[in-house]
């Protein structure tokens, strides 16, 4: 008897906790995900209307550089702190590499939303709507920057301040380790993003550096390297740019030119060698300039001379036998 009232009790729970998710046309993961939201948003409220950052770009050459590095400032200034984007186009000029503009804009955790424009009377338009839809009293801090190709002055502030975390997917940046690990064989790894400038400084650093495994995001023919040779060359396995900048925070150690790529190895503490990009005298480092974990050298540079400081450079970061 006791057994079937029981029974019969936890049958009508059941019924009843049926019925309330009905009612409430929810499931419980749901609900939860629902009072996150609404918890996280009563926060937001608290802590003010975000920022608003409108950038307007003045030229597209070397635009996801600039891009990443104006956002990583951003989220250290603001702590943390979300903010809007509102990135301005120049109009009727083609934009090859848009789809490495939106990666970027994705890499940033603190960015909360993002709007295009093409014109300063749509921009303008935009940030007004946005303004009386808050209210004069909950209209957002606005920043204005126009954004040019990167100085000496830019790369060298990048350097040495504070960076903030990139948000990479996280199939990226699992499918880039597993990676590493089947051609690296075990090796301390090294990724390679080249000028053909430095072709020769890079064999010669490969042959004084055995041991590691080099990776060459260069579009040359792509595959394992021969039988003996320590270089890999992966730049035609069609990866996407955040599958590329995944590839550069997984690696050991990055040599290459001053971009993107360098900023995410840059911003994931890893060693770098720099290559060229001093092209500013009033922010002309020493030649070559030593950074704790960073060496840039100018162009042009004595292949003799820059190897051994290479490679004793790399050697300082290799895990010892």
């Amino acid at each position: 008897m006791t057994a079937t009232v029981r029974l019969r009790t936890s049958e009508a729970w059941r019924s009843l906790q049926v019925r309330a998710a009905r009612a409430l046309d929810a499931f419980p993961l749901s609900l939860a995900s629902a009072l996150v939201a609404a918890a996280r948003r009563r926060r937001e409220l608290a802590r003010g209307t975000p920022p608003l950052w409108l950038a307007k770009v003045m030229d597209l050459d070397g635009l996801p550089c600039r891009l990443l590095m104006s956002l990583d400032r951003i989220g250290v200034d603001l702590e943390g702190r979300r903010f809007d984007v509102g990135l301005q186009l120049p109009a009727d000029v083609p934009c090859p590499g848009l789809d490495d503009v939106f990666s970027v804009l994705f890499t940033s955790p603190s960015v909360r939303s993002i709007g295009f424009s093409w014109s300063d009377a749509s921009a303008d338009e935009d940030l007004r709507l946005m303004r009386g839809a808050r209210g004069v009293a909950g209209a957002p801090a606005v920043t204005q920057e126009r954004l040019t190709p990167t100085t000496a002055h830019d790369r060298s502030r990048f350097l040495v301040r504070r960076h903030t975390t990139m948000a990479l997917p996280a199939p990226a940046e699992r499918e880039a380790r597993t990676l590493l690990k089947r051609l690296a064989g075990g090796r301390h790894t090294i990724c390679l993003n080249l000028d053909a400038a430095d072709g020769s400084l890079v064999d010669s650093v490969a042959r004084a550096f055995p041991d590691a495994r080099f990776f060459a995001l260069g579009r040359r023919p792509s595959g394992p390297a021969p039988e003996g040779a320590n270089i890999v060359a992966i730049g035609e396995f069609g990866f996407s740019l955040h599958e590329r900048l995944a590839f550069v925070q997984a690696a050991d150690a990055y040599v290459g030119v001053f971009d993107e790529h360098a900023c995410a190895a840059v911003a994931a503490a890893r060693p770098c060698v720099l290559l060229g990009g001093v092209d500013d005298e009033r922010a002309r480092p020493p030649v070559p300039s030593d950074r704790g974990g960073v060496v840039w050298l100018s162009r042009p540079y004595d292949v003799p001379t820059a190897t051994p400081l290479v490679a004793g450079f790399l050697r300082r970061f290799a895990p010892r036998p």
